[in-house]
């Protein structure tokens, strides 16, 4: 992780604000990251432009965002959940069973896997 420009820059030249980020923290969410290049904030994705937002889901009724490169597994982002969309499948099973939420939460990723074809 280099310090450039008061950002914390990758491998792969994405990059967060050093006025938000430590160091650590970074390089944890360089670590999540699945194909991802000159990404800023895990926001602007220049080389992925596929993904899928939705607002007010879930159990805390907030947004998550799924992004994807051809041929690369879709990588998941809601609060502080950051993982691919199966190990988002399984954390969703494992803590709301078949409750509403979870049901939500098995559409959204039924969109997803509809867009990845």
């Amino acid at each position: 992780m280099i310090l450039k420009n008061n950002r914390w820059h990758d491998d792969n030249n994405n990059s967060w604000s050093a006025d938000v980020e430590t160091e650590e923290s970074a390089e944890r969410k360089s670590r999540t990251l699945i194909g991802c290049v000159s990404c800023e904030n895990c926001e602007n994705f220049k080389s992925n432009p596929d993904c899928y937002f939705k607002n007010n889901i879930g159990s805390r009724n907030v947004g998550i965002k799924a992004y994807w490169l051809i041929g690369q597994p879709a990588q998941i982002i809601t609060g502080c959940f950051r993982g691919t969309l199966d190990e988002f499948e399984k954390a969703v099973a494992k803590k709301h069973g078949d409750n509403e939420h979870a049901r939500a939460y098995k559409k959204y990723i039924e969109q997803v896997r509809s867009l990845m074809i």
